[in-house]
């Protein structure tokens, strides 16, 4: 968007926390163009057996890059690089260790799905600490996560412990929304142009969020 300001934030946070009502209304307080990754853009057509830890983020590491570069010196990502080589470690040290007892055909593919995943790693934190000038965490709260709290939880972890070691600020924060908002439109001094609550409940309007106007790719536009 021309005249936005040339910030390039994230947005991380463990599914749900918020990410789409933040980013939504910062973007749409600030004029800093709302960039993302939906779920449905990266999924694999076939079900395999490394689909949620190895072929997914693949395919959303080179999604995020693609719309990251396409978004110019400004954006505000919904998520990171991060975040789905994240979940993907969840998923990964949640596993019950007893599996690889019941299913040891299965330990191959686990072995080697650490092995990605520690390199993917490398890749993620490497490419943040250039992509980002700034990272907003957003701190799961305990009445989103019911049922999944504990993996909430863990995945929180490992992004928090993603972070510390990357050469650019990050903000933990919790809340509501217009809070959050407040600390992060005051932290990095950017203008607004609407009410910070007029934002907060346009993006939280459900019946208005088919129409946010943000282009998405999908891996085919990508390929």
């Amino acid at each position: 968007m021309k005249d936005s300001p040339e910030l390039r934030l994230a947005v991380t946070g463990a599914s749900p926390a918020g990410k789409y009502t933040v980013t939504t209304a910062l973007s749409l307080a600030t004029g800093v163009p709302r960039i993302s990754v939906p779920s449905e853009t990266i999924a694999p057509g076939v079900e395999r057996r490394l689909t949620d830890t190895v072929e997914i983020p693949i395919r959303a590491f080179e999604a995020r890059v693609d719309s990251e570069a396409r978004a110019g010196a400004g954006f505000v990502s919904d998520g990171s690089v991060l975040h789905e080589w994240a979940t993907a470690e969840s998923l990964r040290r949640g596993r019950h260790r007893g599996e690889w007892l019941w299913h040891p055909g299965d330990l191959p593919f686990r072995k080697f799905e650490e092995s990605f995943l520690a390199a993917h790693a490398s890749i993620v934190r490497r490419h943040a600490s250039v992509a980002y000038d700034a990272v907003v965490h957003l701190r799961p709260e305990p009445a989103e996560t019911d049922g999944d709290h504990a993996a909430a939880q863990l995945t929180d972890r490992i992004l928090v412990d993603a972070l510390y070691p990357l050469p650019i600020p990050f903000l933990v924060v919790g809340g509501p929304p217009e809070k959050i908002l407040a600390r992060v439109t005051n932290l990095f001094a950017l203008p607004l142009r609407m009410p910070l609550s007029e934002a907060v409940s346009i993006a939280a309007d459900e019946t208005w969020q088919d129409d946010f106007p943000t282009k998405q790719f999908s891996v085919k536009e990508i390929a």
